[in-house]
């Protein structure tokens, strides 16, 4: 049996609401978290999923995600997306899209 290195893993702010939300996981997401945490893989959240839970409308639901996903380490210092990356995924028409480009920029 090989050894699994440590990874570093980017959290998509809908991965993270399903994990932090009151309901049941679906199997296949308890599984891939069981395996990330058995292996001490390393799991952060983009400072841009902070800034796309922030513009939820329901205050209660917003003040409850952001104080969860706060148990997060944040990525330091992520890129910003370049022009290059613009003319490929189309300039954002809103905040949720330019959150998303920086997040896959990242990726």
């Amino acid at each position: 049996m090989g050894l699994i290195g440590i990874m570093k893993l980017l959290h998509d702010t809908n991965i993270l609401i399903h994990i932090q939300d009151p309901k049941e996981l679906p199997p296949n997401l308890q599984a891939l978290l069981t395996i990330i945490r058995e292996h001490g893989h390393q799991e952060f959240i983009h400072p841009a999923s902070l800034k796309d839970i922030d513009n939820d409308n329901n205050a209660e639901r917003k003040k409850i995600t952001l104080s969860k996903l706060r148990g997060y380490p944040l990525l330091p210092s992520p890129p910003i997306p370049d022009d290059e990356f613009t003319s490929l995924v189309g300039i954002p028409v809103n905040s949720h899209d330019k959150n998303d480009n920086e997040i896959l920029f990242f990726t």
